[in-house]
């Protein structure tokens, strides 16, 4: 179960990071705005992905 929610997690991020990738790629100067949000939600993201990543290990030991 352990490794299963630690994969799920690095799984997330990848697909995450991989999306970002190809909308910097694709997108236009105009969606600018629009790629700082994307980046401001990754930031949360990865922020709360700490604390339940050290709860989840915590817990599974």
């Amino acid at each position: 179960m352990k490794w299963f929610l630690k994969i799920g997690l690095y799984v997330v991020e990848v697909m995450t990071f991989g999306l970002l990738a190809l909308i910097l790629i694709q997108l236009p100067i105009d969606y600018f705005p629009m790629l700082i949000l994307l980046f401001s939600n990754l930031a949360f993201l990865l922020i709360i992905n700490q604390p339940v990543q050290s709860t989840i290990n915590n817990h599974y030991k």
